[in-house]
């Protein structure tokens, strides 16, 4: 599975250094969650070409045609439709 954006390549390459034991990971960041992953997937991130990459991947829209969930001032949860 190819990376999707600039960051998740440069957060894969990161991973596979942490897996080599060449860097050290930080706690929660994405290159530590991305270094538990099996090495073959870490390749197949870390080796897409840059060059047709953006530098953040699009934002995915959930499922059921309900926004993100936010909390008001006043404690509510509310939905905002799209």
């Amino acid at each position: 599975m190819p990376a999707e954006s600039k960051k998740q390549r440069k957060a894969a390459g990161i991973a596979t250094a942490i897996q080599e034991g060449k860097m050290k990971s930080k706690p929660r960041t994405a290159s530590a969650e991305m270094a538990q992953m099996a090495p073959s997937s870490l390749r197949d991130f870390a080796t897409t070409p840059e060059k047709a990459l953006p530098p953040v991947a699009a934002a995915k829209k959930p499922a059921g045609g309900m926004g993100p969930t936010r909390v008001t001032k006043t404690g509510v949860i509310n939905k905002k439709a799209f």
